[in-house]
């Protein structure tokens, strides 16, 4: 059951290599070592006001402006995103790791409810939410890659350089722009 509809900033991130990261350790370790990441990431995540939604594997999903209403609710998120490539930056040189991440982000609107009948899941889905997967896909590796919605709100804030065209299943190519972390 759907509780709200919202205009909301997204963030979907992917750690990359963590999964030869976890291979050189054993379960437990990387278990805990995820969830040790995890718990930092959450902690950004509350002092940019943005709400972490959920982890999938090494998958992060957040979005700000769905419980607390921002007007810079895109430039929270891309302020968090930097954050979290300087937790990770730390989270390597403790743990001797070379892991990077990978970061789409988009504007737009969202559903957000509670979902299952036996198993509840709060759980947030929409137009934002796959066009920032997308963008995630198209990013490189320690890049933060984000739409129009996006640049248009924050490009008198920060810098950018235009990425390629994403291309989407039965739609326009979509202009990108790469967000410099510097």
């Amino acid at each position: 059951m759907a509780d709200r509809v919202r205009h909301v900033t997204v963030l979907y991130a992917s750690v990359v290599g963590f999964t030869e990261f976890s291979e050189q350790r054993d379960a437990i370790e990387a278990t805990h070592l995820l969830s040790e990441l995890w718990d930092v990431f959450n902690a950004a995540a509350e002092q940019h006001g943005v709400e972490p939604q959920q982890t999938m594997g090494p998958h992060y999903l957040a979005v700000c402006g769905l419980a607390g209403l921002y007007l810079d609710h895109a430039k929270r998120t891309l302020d968090f995103s930097r954050d979290l490539f300087k937790i990770l930056q730390a989270f390597n040189d403790q743990h001797a790791g070379d892991l990077r991440l990978q970061i789409g982000v988009d504007s737009g609107q969202v559903t957000a409810g509670i979902v299952g009948l036996k198993r509840f899941k709060y759980d947030v889905w929409g137009p934002a939410v796959d066009l920032a997967c997308d963008l995630h896909h198209a990013a490189e590796p320690s890049a933060i890659l984000v739409s129009p919605h996006v640049y248009e709100q924050v490009r008198e804030l920060y810098t950018f350089v235009p990425g390629s065209k994403l291309e989407r299943r039965h739609q326009a190519p979509l202009e990108t722009w790469h967000f410099r972390l510097t």
